[in-house]
């Protein structure tokens, strides 16, 4: 949708205000609904990353029972416990990596 203006300095009527309001309206419109659906799917994947985070934090505590684990596994659950701890504080809780040696 173009506003016909024939020169660059000819005021424009009142249909034409009109019809640019309206086009600016729709442009506005479409981009809310497209924030809007951003933010849902970054809710979902808050959720799944809080959904791993704990199941992954129930096995890391399930193997401290266990007996006979192989030590590729331990090791492999702990560092992906760690990894969603995290990406757990930065994304869902907005914790900044703190550098100790600043308060030292």
């Amino acid at each position: 949708m173009s506003i016909p203006i024939d020169e660059p300095n000819e005021p424009m009527n009142d249909g034409q205000y009109l019809e640019m309001a309206n086009h600016l309206k729709e442009t506005y419109d479409k981009m809310e609904e497209k924030l809007l659906i951003r933010e849902i799917k970054i809710i979902d994947l808050k959720k799944e990353i809080i959904s791993a985070y704990g199941l992954i934090r129930v096995i890391d505590n399930l193997m401290e029972h266990l007996h006979e684990v192989p030590h590729e596994i331990v090791v492999i659950v702990e560092l992906l416990r760690s990894q969603l701890s995290d990406t757990v504080d930065k994304e869902i809780f907005n914790i900044k990596e703190i550098n100790i040696s600043e308060f030292v």
